[in-house]
């Protein structure tokens, strides 16, 4: 199991256990290369973020400096920039979107509108109705 792996593992254990969130594998390509993890689904949220070594792993198009908002009303200053990601596990589509730097790798409203994420509740499943 590689370092990402294993805190990957933690951290999904920890926000599963704190969020109550839905996991989903995704696939992140960037111009270094192209890495699979897990991510946290938040409807809640509008922007995506991934964790520093996925970002190491992969890079950015057009990195510059970002700054995330939370709920709280709190801003932070952070990485921005681009990469092409996929949810799930096969029919959602590999877009190109907006990441910031994080401690999770959370995926936000600006993948799932594009992509018409529908989320199966029950399940836990997570399908895309378009795609390309």
């Amino acid at each position: 199991m590689s370092l990402l792996d294993e805190e990957t593992e933690v951290r999904k254990r920890l926000a599963k256990a704190l969020l109550a969130e839905i996991f989903v594998p995704i696939r992140v390509r960037g111009p270094c290369g192209e890495v699979m993890a897990w991510g946290i689904i938040d409807t809640g949220a509008t922007a995506n973020m991934l964790m520093p070594d996925v970002l190491e792993r992969t890079c950015m198009w057009d990195e510059r400096e970002g700054f995330v908002y939370v709920a709280s009303g709190d801003s932070f200053r952070t990485r921005k920039g681009r990469v092409k990601m996929q949810v799930g596990e096969g029919d959602c589509p590999e877009l190109d979107t907006e990441v910031f730097e994080g401690p999770f790798n959370l995926i936000g409203m600006d993948y799932m509108d594009p992509a018409d994420m529908v989320i199966e509740a029950k399940t836990g499943k997570v399908v895309c109705r378009v795609r390309k």
